[in-house]
């Protein structure tokens, strides 16, 4: 299973410590949602979503959608 939120961190090049600044909470938060061991509620869904400019759907999406478009390449 891909992680979508590992994902996005890397796509903008963003640090674990960088993301838990933005959306207030720590490291090791991050690192528990990365690892599927807690999910993100709504609130930092939308925070990540208007401080990275993106839409939900590419936010939980990133994945396929850079998998799309490496093969493409």
């Amino acid at each position: 299973k891909m992680n979508k939120l590992k994902n996005f961190r890397e796509t903008y090049k963003i640090t674990q410590i960088e993301l838990a600044k933005v959306l207030n909470t720590s490291q090791r938060q991050i690192s528990l949602y990365e690892n599927h061991k807690r999910k993100l509620n709504e609130e930092q869904i939308e925070t990540l979503i208007k401080v990275y400019h993106t839409e939900i759907g590419d936010l939980l999406e990133l994945g396929t959608m850079e998998e799309k478009r490496n093969a493409a390449k």
